[in-house]
């Protein structure tokens, strides 16, 4: 009995692996199928080979059957299928497929082919890894996040977290294969199943958040610079007002003064406040010419900041800008 019972056993763990390898088998023949049917656009084609796809990188996309779209057509199937809420430039939607928006400003050239490798990756993790696959895929990428420098990063998988933590491990898996250049040996042997140089897409990625991050840096600069120069502004403004009201009241003064010789002479000390007055005005209107030279260089950034936004269609800044600070009139000081 222990003999048939130990049989038994046996016969069942042999199973499984036949069942599992039949179940991979019947699923690699299907997609083989599938394949063949497909051909791939041109614009498709070259975004895979443009991130650099392997052959095993190109299958997963291509099974996903991806599709270029208007931006505001692609910003609509995102919307409206993908649980990717803070992911518009594209998404991997399950049973539907990868959508792309198009970009054409060149500012940002390479950005739909750092999008079709992250939805890529996407596919991969959900349609090429088994349930252990996963497992010990995001163990090892959670172990080398928490080791990343990277606060926008960390920023945004924490929303992943907060809203839905289920999709933390793919986001993890899609964020860290295409935007982080050093990781650990064994995500670099997994990553290298899909990208003969992932260092290509990751280069794109970088230059395009760098395009972002330098326009916010000179703005925050010019900001913190503007903060600086207001409040010197405002001292200067309200020192010549007042100047200008004790040289008013002089004014006032020495127009009732009946001796020539007195006014005469206190005319001279007027006639030098009165420089002094004016000297002032002239440098406060410099410094009003060069705040509000400051402001313009502000707007200029925080325009170009938007063009951007607006060829990528996102519907908000990936990076806010402070509010644009206002220009200075002369006010009221006249020279005397």
């Amino acid at each position: 009995m222990r003999y048939k019972s130990g049989l038994a056993s046996y016969l069942v763990w042999a199973i499984v692996p036949a069942l599992l390898l039949i179940r991979w088998q019947g699923k690699f023949v299907q997609d083989s199928v599938q394949l063949a049917r497909y051909t791939p656009p041109p614009e498709v084609a070259a975004l895979a080979q443009q991130a650099n796809m392997s052959e095993d990188g190109r299958r997963a996309f291509y099974l996903t059957t991806p599709t270029i779209e208007a931006n505001k057509v692609g910003l609509k199937l995102c919307d409206s299928h993908s649980t990717e809420k803070t992911v518009i430039l594209g998404c991997y939607v399950s049973s539907k497929g990868i959508f792309i928006q198009k970009v054409t400003d060149k500012r940002l050239a390479g950005t739909m082919q750092v999008t079709a490798a992250h939805e890529m990756l996407h596919a991969v993790y959900h349609n090429h890894l088994s349930d252990g696959e996963q497992k010990e895929i995001v163990a090892e990428l959670v172990r080398v996040f928490d080791g990343l420098n990277n606060p926008r990063l960390k920023k945004l998988i924490q929303i992943y977290r907060d809203r839905n933590p289920n999709q933390v491990g793919s986001e993890l898996h899609s964020f860290l294969g295409t935007e982080v250049s050093k990781l650990s040996p064994k995500l670099e042997q997994h990553y290298a199943k899909y990208f003969v140089d992932r260092a290509t897409v990751v280069a794109m990625a970088q230059r395009n958040e760098q395009t972002f991050a330098q326009i916010v840096s000179k703005a925050e600069a010019i900001d913190r610079q503007l903060k600086g120069m207001k409040g010197d502004l405002d001292r200067r403004e309200q020192h010549v007002k007042e100047q200008g009201s004790i040289i008013e009241q002089q004014r006032r003064q020495l127009e009732r003064i009946g001796n020539p010789d007195e006014y005469n002479g206190r005319l001279i000390s007027f006639n030098q406040q009165v420089n002094s007055y004016n000297g002032q005005i002239q440098v406060l209107k410099q410094q009003i010419t060069n705040y509000n030279r400051l402001v313009n260089s502000y707007n200029a950034l925080s325009s170009e900041e938007k063009s951007l936004n607006e060829s990528l269609r996102t519907g908000g800044s990936p990076q806010v800008l402070p509010s644009a600070p206002k220009e200075v009139a002369p006010g009221n000081p006249q020279e005397n």
